[in-house]
């Protein structure tokens, strides 16, 4: 279910808001009066697979996140409430990383819930996230993802200081959307269709190297482009690439378990360059190499022979041609897909 066309559209620059964004919703959630929540679907059958096939995208976008593993609770607690668990995941990978970033890490709250709201459990977080939506927003009639940001993330609000709720319906439905949803339809269970099938989410090979769903602004081997094998200098490094958006400085981590390849360097010291910011190569053991350009900096651990692990902090994006962004290639095989940002499974 995986499409390019679905990977978030807005620069991963921003692609997981600030805790802010959401510090209202629990206490306008609250002043509805609760409706009797519905009864579990009867849909048991599917419901370990679709725990499965979340735990799988949760790991595959932020492998460390404490949510990896917790599949099985959100499919649970979203049938309970009428929620597809789909959204549920969406919604606390934008505002916090899958429950890594900002204040609520601390809290078990991956929501944005509060303000300063806490949970005993990652569990008890997912499960009035779920009570939260389904009483303060379906109740009311609020089915949609842009219904539902115009209330939990509203455009001029006090705790936005930044203005940045304006993209909060967008960055979810980006989400949702790679999660195999219809981000355009209605998000409560029954509607969605949150099982049997539908979170079987394919994905790719190798784990992205960033924490966020990333924006693609450049292809492997595309004429035209920087990544043209027609054009000089014509090897996998430039052709074989793909190009993803980012904010200078956002972490990059190893795709595979390997080797730090002998050329680690700076290529040019003008971000003007198309050839600016320092490389990297992994050789993974399977033998494919993976080639990161335009890099910020390196992690203090990183230096040519040194062994890395699938996830491990490499160094820090920059820029090239003026362009805030990573360049990453693969010897063998689609890096788009293998990445899982083009259909189809597959690899190097």
């Amino acid at each position: 279910m995986r499409r390019a066309g679905r990977i978030a559209a807005a620069a991963a620059a921003t692609a997981f808001a600030p805790y802010a964004l959401a510090l209202t919703v629990f206490a306008m959630a609250t002043s509805v009066n609760p409706p009797d929540l519905p009864s579990a679907r009867e849909c048991a059958p599917a419901d370990a697979a679709s725990a499965k096939a979340l735990d799988r995208w949760m790991a595959h976008q932020v492998p460390r996140s404490p949510l990896v593993g917790r599949g099985e609770t959100f499919v649970r607690e979203g049938l309970r409430a009428g929620v597809d668990p789909r959204f549920l995941v969406a919604i606390a990978a934008h505002e916090s990383a899958l429950g890594t970033l900002g204040p609520g890490a601390q809290r078990n709250n991956a929501f944005g819930l509060g303000p300063g709201l806490a949970f005993t459990s990652w569990d008890a977080g997912i499960a009035r996230a779920a009570d939260v939506l389904a009483r303060g927003y379906l109740a009311e009639g609020r089915t949609t993802i842009t219904a539902i940001g115009s209330k939990w993330a509203p455009i001029g609000a006090a705790n936005d200081p930044r203005g940045v709720n304006g993209a909060w319906a967008t960055r979810v439905s980006n989400l949702y959307a790679d999660l195999g949803g219809d981000p355009t339809g209605e998000v409560d269970a029954d509607t969605a269709g949150a099982c049997p099938t539908a979170l079987v989410v394919d994905l790719g090979a190798v784990p992205l190297p960033i924490r966020v769903a990333p924006e693609v602004i450049g292809t492997p081997n595309a004429p035209g482009s920087t990544h043209d094998p027609r054009t000089w200098p014509h090897n996998w490094q430039s052709d074989n690439a793909v190009d993803l958006a980012m904010p200078v400085g956002t972490e990059i981590h190893a795709v595979c378990s390997g080797t730090v390849g002998p050329r680690v360097g700076t290529l040019s010291a003008s971000s003007s360059s198309r050839f600016g910011g320092v490389r990297v190569t992994i050789r993974c053991h399977d033998g494919v190499e993976w080639y990161y350009a335009h890099l910020s900096a390196l992690a203090p651990t990183i230096s040519p022979s040194v062994r890395v692990t699938a996830g491990q902090l490499i160094g820090r994006s920059g820029v090239a041609a003026g362009v805030p962004h990573l360049h990453i290639a693969a010897s063998k095989g689609d890096p788009m897909v293998a990445l899982g940002l083009a259909p189809g499974r597959g690899g190097p």
